[in-house]
């Protein structure tokens, strides 16, 4: 609990993870939905599209925070 208060265990790693499944959820339907209105290809690359943008905008910001970590250690050590 005392790491929680002082922030040194960070809960938005986990928030992060919870929104990159939703969002891939949602753009995989999304596309589904593209592709059966009769626009398969725009459908398929829109899927494929949105989900390369949600992994990498969720990684980004997951590695703000794993820098966040190193840098802890490293402080620690000295």
């Amino acid at each position: 609990m005392k790491d929680f208060l002082f922030f040194n265990k960070l809960i938005t790693p986990s928030v992060i993870t919870a929104i990159y499944i939703i969002a891939s959820v949602l753009v995989i339907l999304g596309g589904i939905f593209v592709m059966f209105t009769g626009e398969f290809f725009k459908g398929l690359l829109g899927t494929l599209g949105g989900l390369f943008m949600v992994r990498m905008y969720c990684e980004l910001i997951i590695v703000m925070f794993k820098n966040n970590e190193h840098l802890r250690k490293i402080a620690n050590k000295e």
